[in-house]
């Protein structure tokens, strides 16, 4: 049987926890600037998404 795929909600508190990390880290370790913004980028995509568009998107 195939797991359900993350609700939006979990995935955008994942990407939040991690960004909180990020912002934590060192601003000038160009890997940690570099992962911020990527993880600004998923979460600007989660959020366009909508409820149902990441399952949408997975099973094309």
């Amino acid at each position: 049987m195939v797991e359900p795929p993350p609700d939006r909600d979990q995935l955008l508190r994942v990407v939040d926890e991690e960004l909180e990390l990020a912002a934590a880290g060192d601003q000038e370790d160009l890997e940690t600037v570099e992962y911020e913004a990527r993880l600004r980028g998923l979460r600007g995509a989660i959020t366009q998404a909508g409820p149902d568009g990441l399952a949408s998107e997975r099973t094309r």
